[in-house]
């Protein structure tokens, strides 16, 4: 596994390169072409999974993130459709200097339309496709796309609507939607795409496999999808297309795998092997690291992978950012590398990384709260990198926060928090901030009044899910239930961890944010918590109208400013 920063035809690409056992570059390669903006965040993991299982294979697999995206130079709103296909054709050349004569493009949603695209433009580069879940039409995918800031907007006063959003884009304006800025020129470009439109006389040339997800062994490709399929094969194509049982991994709230489509795809890419000798390993291609340095380093036997921003900086504080969820070291719409640049462009080393499990990291993903050993390794990293850091700042979202202060008593070196919507989750707890700061809300939103008038509240649901959170806000016992276990909730815990440490810490607070309203709400009903959060070392940042994960570019830029002031002050 070699991360790297590329210099491609439009800026710094990030990539990983994964190579089979042994001293030899393999001639065979797999480039791998992302899913779009969230679903891109929450697949990698499974990307990275799949990656090694086919360098065991004696494939080389090159895993990029394109321009504006991940890692990569850029921004989203500066990237477009035709600068991608560039990106990829780059790519493409980069992997033949290397000697190969056999790459497979590996598309996943709208990388399989892109993996398509490309191999209209530059079919000699090209032996065959592999696409997962791929998207067919990408005038849906925008539109579903939209619809995620139509769906922010819903507790609005003047809630938009998609012709008002395709409006602001037809003027030429850049429209932000779930911390993205969508260009005009993305949206009209990727709009025309199609597989529909996909010359045949290139697939008869070029195998095909596509991979589906669906919920349950035994169920069939979608109907579009078996249509087109159908069509390809009917006019001579060689498509093998099945579907395999699994989680939609690239859109689930929580880390999720499917481990059938990992088993069918190394299976089916294993089935293509020739043998023809692979070249030296001395072939090589040139890197770039100047600002940015993408490393790896151990932990318990697994390798984690970490971009270290700021490299040649003297400091002798630092900053370590954490990430949670089912996401990697980039964050949601890119977050946690924006607040990075910032942060080292103020003259602050900063390291991001993925813990075990996560990303791009080997290893078993075993909770937030399990990852001690993790976060010791990378302020280990950080030190053997940067000799001169005394003092380690962590800041963390959610449920990486929490694991954070958790952490943070027991290793000398911390000498900061930034905490952002810390995760004190519990049933009761979720239920009772659910009552308190969705229903109202919602029900005082003129978004809501207009969906019943419309006939578009599901009236029944609505109840039967306001009832199960009044029960258990109330702490009514569920039927069949298991004994409540006697350990203490992560409220508790999190109180005694920031009790026993001494540094500085840095609450981070979003206004519309059910995670965020339920750690006020628990530091509220404690006493001791109180009197702790009263302290001086405490600082605390509210943002009353950003959501969890600080998805406006306006309410990030406030929440990197303040973090910069905070490092500045002590």
């Amino acid at each position: 596994m070699y991360p790297e920063f590329l210099q491609g035809p439009t800026g710094r690409l990030f990539s990983i390169r994964y190579l089979p056992p042994g001293d030899h570059l393999p001639n065979r390669w797999v480039l791998h072409l992302p899913a779009l903006a969230e679903e891109m965040n929450k697949s990698r993991h499974m990307v990275s999974w799949q990656a090694r299982q086919l360098a065991l294979q004696g494939y080389g697999v090159l895993v990029a993130d394109l321009f504006g995206t991940g890692e990569s130079e850029g921004d989203f709103s500066d990237a477009d459709w035709s600068c991608w296909k560039q990106d990829v054709q780059f790519l493409l050349q980069q992997l033949k200097k290397l000697g190969a004569t056999d790459i497979t493009l590996w598309g996943l949603r709208v990388g399989a339309l892109l993996a398509v695209d490309v191999l209209k433009e530059a079919p000699e580069l090209v032996n065959r496709l592999l696409l997962w879940q791929p998207v067919i039409n990408g005038n849906q995918a925008m539109t579903q796309f939209l619809r995620l800031r139509l769906a922010a907007g819903m507790m609005a006063a003047n809630g938009e609507s998609m012709t008002e959003l395709k409006q602001i884009l037809s003027t030429g304006e850049i429209l932000e939607v779930a911390g993205y800025g969508l260009s005009p020129a993305l949206y009209t470009q990727l709009s025309a795409v199609t597989l529909q439109d996909m010359p045949v006389d290139l697939l008869t040339k070029t195998p095909v496999h596509w991979l589906e997800v669906v919920s349950a062994e035994g169920k069939p490709l979608n109907l579009q999808s078996k249509k087109l399929v159908s069509s390809w094969q009917e006019a001579g194509c060689s498509v093998h297309a099945e579907a395999v049982a699994g989680e939609p991994f690239w859109t689930t709230q929580e880390l999720a795998i499917a481990t059938q489509l990992i088993d069918r795809t190394t299976t089916l890419l294993s089935q293509d092997v020739d043998e023809t000798a692979d070249s030296q390993l001395s072939v090589d291609w040139e890197t770039v690291s100047d600002v940015e340095t993408p490393l790896t380093f151990e932990c318990a036997g697994s390798r984690l992978v970490a971009v270290l921003h700021n490299p040649s900086s003297k400091r002798r504080r630092a900053l370590l950012v954490v990430v949670g969820g089912p996401q990697y070291r980039a964050g949601s719409h890119r977050e946690f590398v924006l607040l990075a640049r910032a942060v080292a462009d103020s003259g602050y080393p900063v390291l991001r990384f993925d813990y075990r499990g996560m990303g791009d990291s080997e290893g078993d993903y075993t909770g937030f709260d399990n990852i001690q050993d993790d976060i010791r390794a990378a302020v280990d990293s950080l030190q053997d990198h940067l000799p001169n850091v005394e003092e380690v700042v962590i800041w963390g979202l959610c449920d990486a926060a929490t694991a954070a202060a958790f952490y943070a008593p027991g290793d000398p070196r911390v000498k900061g928090l930034a905490l952002a919507n810390p995760w004190v989750r519990s049933e009761e707890g979720e239920a009772k901030a659910f009552l308190k700061h969705y229903y109202i809300k919602r029900i005082l939103s003129l978004g809501f009044w207009k969906k019943v008038l419309r006939g578009e509240l599901n009236i029944a649901k609505s109840v039967s899910s306001l009832q199960s959170n009044v029960k258990a806000a109330a702490g009514a016992e569920q039927e069949n239930s298991v004994p409540v276990s006697s350990a203490p909730g992560l409220a508790v815990r999190l109180e005694n961890s920031l009790g026993d440490f001494n540094g500085q810490v840095l609450l981070i607070l979003s206004g519309n944010d059910l995670t965020a309203a339920e750690f006020k709400d628990a530091t509220k009903a404690s006493r001791g918590f109180r009197r702790l959060l009263g302290q001086s070392r405490f600082k605390r940042f509210d943002l009353d109208a950003s959501d969890h994960t600080f998805s406006r570019h306006e309410w990030l830029d406030l929440t990197i400013g303040r973090t910069i002031s905070w490092l500045d002050e002590w």
